[in-house]
């Protein structure tokens, strides 16, 4: 997902890691770009060689935001109550 973001100027600002075991890896992520700043919290699997090969994120999309085209192929919505 990051290589097809086409937002100018993104980056991964900030990881905080809550939780690891094993293979495991929960982690708070920022992502500012010149327009906004993406958080999320990630809970990852990796593999022995710390490569992330299955991850569940939930981030701060607003809900009137439709998700962008480039991201739709990763993106399941969820809304609550």
């Amino acid at each position: 997902m990051n290589r097809d973001n086409p937002a100018p100027n993104w980056r991964i600002d900030s990881i905080e890691f809550f939780a690891e075991q094993d293979s495991a890896v929960a982690a708070r992520v920022v992502v500012p770009t010149d327009d906004s700043v993406d958080v999320c919290l990630g809970f990852y699997e990796v593999n022995p060689d710390g490569v992330i090969i299955e991850a569940t994120e939930y981030g701060n999309e607003h809900a009137s935001r439709p998700t962008p085209d480039w991201r739709a192929q990763w993106t399941c919505r969820t809304h609550s109550g």
